[in-house]
């Protein structure tokens, strides 16, 4: 078995054969999640570098937009510090996550955001609603060739790569809540 940082797994190492059970669950439970989110952010990123590839002057285009804005040069200085490049591109590939930023998803991270924002502003509450609203009739899947994705090789263009494979996936979900809110009742 190989783990996810590349290492062959022989057997517990010098310092693991003093833990006990609940340690060793806890650790195994810590590597399921590093697996899950290796995989969700490779996914993205997949989805971002086959945009980068076969549109590159959209893929510039939305990459000059957002990196005007600090949570993108936020992220990008969490994602050197935190060095997931290595996290992501060390071992074997991991399996796609093809759900990863679903409709549902994405409903349910807006609904999120929307309680936070309604802490702070009562006005944007208000709007949050409607646009949750929205979501909740969206029936959008992503419909992208998920096995056609490239993969993935270490460089400075990575955390760009998961920014767009961010945007690839809920571009389609948000214009379809836009048509969905500007579309007359029934």
């Amino acid at each position: 078995m190989t783990s996810t940082r590349g290492r062959a797994e022989t057997g517990p190492t010098a310092g693991e054969d003093t833990l006990g059970d609940a340690d060793r669950a806890v650790l195994a439970r810590i590597d399921e999640g590093n697996t899950w989110l290796r995989a969700v952010l490779c996914t993205l990123a997949r989805r971002g570098t086959l945009l980068r590839q076969e549109e590159p002057e959209r893929a510039a285009t939305l990459i000059e937009a957002l990196s005007r804005w600090p949570w993108f040069k936020g992220g990008q200085f969490l994602f050197d510090l935190m060095e997931w490049e290595d996290f992501m591109v060390d071992g074997p590939p991991p399996p796609l996550v093809a759900s990863v930023l679903g409709s549902g998803s994405v409903r349910r991270i807006a609904s999120a955001l929307a309680g936070t924002r309604a802490l702070l502003d009562d006005a944007a509450a208000r709007a949050f609603d409607d646009a949750r609203r929205a979501y909740e009739q969206l029936t959008v899947d992503i419909a992208a060739a998920e096995e056609h994705l490239p993969a993935l090789q270490p460089g400075l263009y990575l955390y760009r790569d998961v920014v767009l494979g961010v945007v690839v996936s809920v571009g389609p979900i948000v214009a379809e809540a836009d048509r969905s809110s500007d579309a007359p009742p029934s």
